[in-house]
């Protein structure tokens, strides 16, 4: 029963530690896309201007990747994070371990 208590605590270090890692990157990437898309609509990113306009023109579906690429990038980072911290905090609290990281 003591080790379920000890799993439990690792995973819920590991879920707070990937909220606040994925907060983090929300709260930097939206920012970034919302002024692209402002100075896009705006003009200062030239594109209907821009002498190699026909050769963006041909690549439009390239930029659908960027949504899955997001999303599946958000998702993996985040469990690769959650997997290592829980690991790495199992370690510390599990006795078994906790000794031979302690003495050493």
């Amino acid at each position: 029963m003591l080790i379920l208590h000890r799993l439990r605590m690792s995973v819920v270090v590991g879920i707070l530690f990937i909220f606040i890692l994925g907060l983090g990157n929300a709260l930097s990437a939206v920012p970034s896309m919302i002024m692209t898309t402002l100075k896009f609509r705006t003009g200062v990113i030239p594109s209907l201007r821009d002498p190699y306009f026909k050769h963006y023109r041909k690549g439009v579906l390239a930029t659908t990747y960027l949504l899955g690429g997001a999303l599946w990038g958000a998702l993996l980072s985040s469990a690769v994070i959650f997997f290592i911290t829980f690991v790495i905090t199992f370690l510390f609290v599990y006795q078994v371990s906790f000794l031979h990281l302690s003495s050493g």
